[in-house]
């Protein structure tokens, strides 16, 4: 029975690594195929822009007997300096273009190494990838992904005992989910950061809070439905004031929320 667990585990581990070290390398191969994509658009463009420089000048100066004007000298030699503005725009066009794939890369790069990274030695690498994540989603202002980032990076912080800045991503990643459209999805990620603030404070003990998880926060509920408005006005009100100062409570309300989700 014991050996039978024993290579049950093992086998278990060996697929999971396997699956690990495989989504690494799908997502390493994703991130080479953009990275090589954008090079040669950037090299192709600068070829081009090189080529008609030069046609402009041959035409320019190609009649041997009439000097160049100032104006046509002042565009000669200011070519270089256009040519890298022109690579600057289009590294700026690029990245917009290609911010949601890059996104989802680089937030699955840093998220597969955080879980399963576990001596630390990765988190310069993961904090890159994650920073960037965030920066490509807060350019094209999807709020749920950035969410999803910010709660990342406070998984990271928590993991290298840093728990100011652990908590401080949390708490920004559930301010972002309370500012979305009312729908499921909306209820469900908010229940997910008070449950990430709940371990928080579960790992590093109530008696000694992150420094702002036990302030005075909102709790999120739901508007009430048009049938539970009364004629004075008064329905359940969209958010109360309390003061989360344990875990439990944390984890109280994320449950409630989650039911509330569900109808």
């Amino acid at each position: 029975m014991t050996l039978t667990l024993t290579l049950t585990l093992t086998l278990t581990l060996t697929l999971t690594l396997t699956l690990i070290l495989t989504r690494i390398k799908v997502l390493n191969e994703a991130l080479s195929l953009i990275e090589r994509h954008h090079k040669a658009v950037i090299s192709a463009a600068a070829q081009t822009h090189t080529a008609e420089g030069r046609r402009g000048a041959a035409r320019g100066g190609g009649q041997g007997a009439a000097p160049k004007s100032p104006g046509a000298a002042r565009r000669a030699s200011a070519t270089p300096q256009k040519l890298s503005e022109v690579v600057k725009e289009l590294e700026r066009q690029l990245q917009m273009d290609w911010a949601a794939e890059l996104s989802e890369v680089k937030q699955g790069l840093g998220v597969t190494r955080l879980i399963f990274n576990t001596d630390r030695s990765e988190d310069g690498l993961i904090l890159d990838y994650l920073l960037t994540a965030l920066q490509l989603r807060e350019l094209t202002g999807d709020k749920v992904k950035m969410s999803d980032t910010l709660n990342s990076l406070g998984g990271l912080k928590q993991k290298q005992k840093q728990y100011a800045e652990a908590e401080q991503h949390y708490t920004r990643s559930l301010e972002v989910r309370r500012a979305l459209r009312e729908d499921k999805e909306k209820w469900q990620l908010v229940a997910q950061s008070l449950v990430s603030l709940g371990n928080l404070l579960s790992e590093i003990g109530d008696s000694k809070p992150a420094g702002g998880v036990a302030a005075q926060q909102d709790l999120e509920q739901k508007p009430p439905p048009p049938a539970e408005e009364g004629g004075n006005g008064e329905g359940r009100k969209e958010g109360r004031s309390c003061t989360l100062l344990t875990k439990e409570e944390l984890y109280h309300h994320a449950l409630e929320v989650a039911e509330d989700a569900t109808l």
